[in-house]
C-alpha cells in the first residue's frame, strides 16, 4: 500500500517569501503524517462466499497464516485534521497457499493400481515415483487428478504380471472444498 498526505492548508503556492530560503523539507513537514492513519484489514470465512457466509470480524493485516475458503479486504483511512487527508496511490493484497505434500511408500501391486490421496489437492499436484520394476518392465502414470492417479506396469505392450513395489510423493497446494 502506498499512501500520500493531501494537505489542503499548506500548499506550495501558499508559501511566503523566497522558495530557497524557506525552512524545512521541500516535501513538507513529516510530523504532519502523525495526524493521519491508514490501516489495511482482512476478514475471512470457511463458508461458500457465493452463498450466505458467516465472516470473521475485521482484523488489522499482519503477516500470518490463515486457513479460509474466502477473504475480503478493506482499508481504514483516518485523519485528525480537517485540512489533511490520507490518499492511497496503490493497493494490493497477496494471498499465497503454501505447498502441501502427500506421500506413501512400499505400495505393492500387480498390473495396475489406483492411488487416492488422503486429502484432495486444489489442482493436480506434481508427482514423483520411485519404483522397483522387474527386468524389462516400465510403468505409466495415467488419470492424474487432484484426487489421485493410476499407475500401470507394462512388459512390452502388455500389462505386466510381475509384482511391482513403489513409493510416491505428490506436491501441490490447497485442498478441494466441495
Amino acid at each position: 500500500m502506498e499512501v500520500v498526505l493531501l494537505d489542503y492548508i499548506d500548499t506550495f503556492d501558499d508559501a511566503t517569501g523566497l522558495f530557497d530560503v524557506r525552512e524545512g523539507n521541500f516535501d513538507g513537514d513529516p510530523t504532519k503524517f502523525d495526524l493521519i492513519d491508514v490501516r489495511g484489514q482482512v476478514s475471512f470465512t470457511d463458508d461458500n462466499p457465493s452463498g450466505t457466509p458467516t465472516w470473521s470480524d475485521w482484523q488489522d493485516l499482519t503477516v500470518s497464516d490463515i486457513t479460509a475458503r474466502a477473504f475480503r479486504f478493506r482499508v481504514i483511512l483516518e485523519t485528525q485534521s480537517e485540512g489533511m487527508a490520507p490518499a492511497i496511490t496503490s493497493l494490493s493484497a497477496t494471498v499465497d497457499m503454501p505447498d502441501r505434500v502427500a506421500s506413501d511408500n512400499d505400495i505393492t501391486y500387480t498390473g495396475s493400481e489406483v492411488v487416492t490421496f488422503p486429502i484432495e489437492f486444489k489442482e493436480a499436484p506434481a508427482l514423483g515415483i520411485a519404483a522397483t520394476l522387474a527386468n524389462g518392465d516400465r510403468y505409466e502414470i495415467s488419470n492424474k487428478t487432484s484426487s489421485g492417479f493410476t499407475i500401470t506396469t507394462y512388459t512390452g505392450a502388455s500389462v505386466s504380471t510381475n509384482s511391482t513395489l513403489f513409493d510416491y510423493v505428490a506436491k501441490g497446494y490447497g485442498r478441494k472444498v466441495v
